[in-house]
């Protein structure tokens, strides 16, 4: 990831969705439920890599979008409710507020 904007940008999704669900403590969960944190953990930790696969922040605004939209976003999204983490939609002003700062012209 070569630029600035994308590096923040993805730096606010590891800290305010991505880490926490990839960090989750699984004892803290009922034994029901640590399989599905395991299958959140692990998307979370793909879609991480994806983000940081982006070349600009352009590209990680519209990688979150996509992600919102995306049948596997919203399976995620409800998992996470279910256990719940944070979601992508649960930052959605707040991230598009930091992106619009870091690229006004976009």
């Amino acid at each position: 990831m070569p630029n600035q904007p994308a590096e923040r940008l993805v730096d606010f999704l590891e800290e305010y969705v991505l880490r926490p669900g990839m960090s989750a403590i699984a004892e803290h969960y009922a034994a029901d439920q640590r399989e599905l944190l395991a299958d959140v953990e692990a998307r979370l930790r793909r879609k991480l890599a994806s983000y940081r696969a982006c070349e600009n922040g352009f590209d990680v605004v519209r990688c979150y979008q996509s992600e919102l939209d995306s049948a596997d976003g919203q399976v995620l999204e409800h998992q996470q409710r279910v256990l719940n983490l944070p979601t992508f939609r649960q930052v959605k002003k707040d991230f598009l507020e930091l992106a619009g700062k870091l690229q006004p012209d976009g």
